[in-house]
C-alpha cells in the first residue's frame, strides 16, 4: 500500500514538473513574442519621428516660399503702380511742346520700360515660387499619406 502511495506521489510529482516545464516554455515563447512586438513598436516610433521631422521641414519650406511669394507680389504691385504713374505722366505731357520736358518724359518712359521688364521678371519668379510651393505641398501630402498608411 505504501508503494502505491509512493508511486502515486511520484506520478503526481512528475506531472507537476512536466506542467511547470510546459508553462515555462510557453512563458518564454510569449516573452519572445512580446520582445519582438516591442522592437517593432520602437522601429515604428522611430519612423514616425523621422516623418514628423521631415513634415516639419516641409512645412517650414512652404512657409518660407509663401513669404517669398508674398514679397514678390508686393514688389510687383509697387512696380506696376510706378509704371502706371509714369505712363500717365507721359500721356498727360504728350500735348506739351516743351522739348526739355519731353526729354525728361522720354527718360521716365525709358525707366518705365525697365520697370515693366523687371515686373515681367518678377512674375516669372512668382510662377517659379508657386511651382516650388506646390511641389512642397505635394511632398507634404505624400508624407502625410505615408504616415497615415503606416499607422494603419
Amino acid at each position: 500500500n505504501k508503494t502505491a502511495d509512493v508511486d502515486t506521489l511520484q506520478k503526481a510529482n512528475d506531472m507537476e514538473q512536466k506542467w511547470h516545464a510546459q508553462t515555462l516554455t510557453q512563458l518564454q515563447q510569449v516573452n519572445g513574442a512580446m520582445l519582438k512586438c516591442k522592437n517593432q513598436l520602437i522601429e515604428e516610433q522611430e519612423r514616425n519621428n523621422m516623418m514628423n521631422r521631415l513634415l516639419k521641414e516641409a512645412n517650414t519650406d512652404v512657409t518660407l516660399l509663401q513669404e517669398k511669394l508674398s514679397a514678390k507680389n508686393t514688389e510687383i504691385a509697387q512696380l506696376t503702380a510706378e509704371k502706371e504713374e509714369l505712363n500717365q505722366k507721359v500721356s498727360d505731357s504728350a500735348s506739351n511742346s516743351d522739348s526739355i520736358e519731353k526729354a525728361e518724359l522720354q527718360a521716365k518712359l525709358d525707366q518705365a520700360v525697365v520697370i515693366a521688364k523687371r515686373v515681367q521678371q518678377l512674375q516669372e519668379e512668382v510662377t517659379e515660387l508657386k511651382g516650388q510651393s506646390e511641389e512642397s505641398q505635394i511632398a507634404e501630402a505624400s508624407q502625410s499619406a505615408d504616415k497615415k498608411f503606416t499607422s494603419i
